[in-house]
């Protein structure tokens, strides 16, 4: 009697083992989903914090260029020495926290920087005000950073 009571508790507890890991692995199963759904999740609001970041920088880069251009007009040099390093910064920045960007897009902003660079070192260099010459160049290159390359990284990175 003994023996057909252990084994009849054995062919149990096989049963039972067998329903358990069928449901351990059922769970593995859906928490495997869960947890990619939530990476998914996270993924998709770090897209979109990116994407909000990066509206508020270029808007913010837009708006300093159009204030330099305003100063450049009024032929303010030495508010506008103040501000060509804050969007240079704001162009690296940009390029530092967007390594998706494409080769032209990257090259297109260290040309960018450069030639920020180059206005303000050759405003600086010059101790009277500013010519009407260079004013006008500098005018023509911001509102081309502006409505060219600002609008282009927008659709790229928006």
């Amino acid at each position: 009697m003994l023996d057909s009571a252990g084994s009849i508790a054995s062919i149990l507890g096989v049963f039972v083992s067998v329903i358990a890991l069928t449901i351990a692995i059922y769970q593995i199963i859906k928490l495997r989903g869960e947890a990619r759904a939530a990476r998914e999740a996270a993924e998709e609001a770090q897209r979109l914090i990116r994407r909000e970041t990066t509206g508020t920088d270029l808007t913010r880069l837009s708006e300093r260029i159009q204030g330099l251009i305003y100063l450049l007009r009024n032929e303010d040099r030495e508010l506008a020495l103040e501000k060509f390093p804050d969007i240079r910064n704001l162009f690296i920045d940009i390029r530092r926290h967007h390594p998706n960007l494409n080769s032209d897009h990257r090259s297109r902003i260290q040309d960018t920087i450069t030639s920020i660079m180059d206005m303000q070192n050759e405003l600086d260099a010059s101790s009277d005000g500013i010519q009407i010459e260079v004013r006008t160049r500098f005018i023509t290159d911001l509102t081309d950073f502006q409505t060219n390359l600002l609008v282009k990284l927008e659709d790229r990175l928006g």
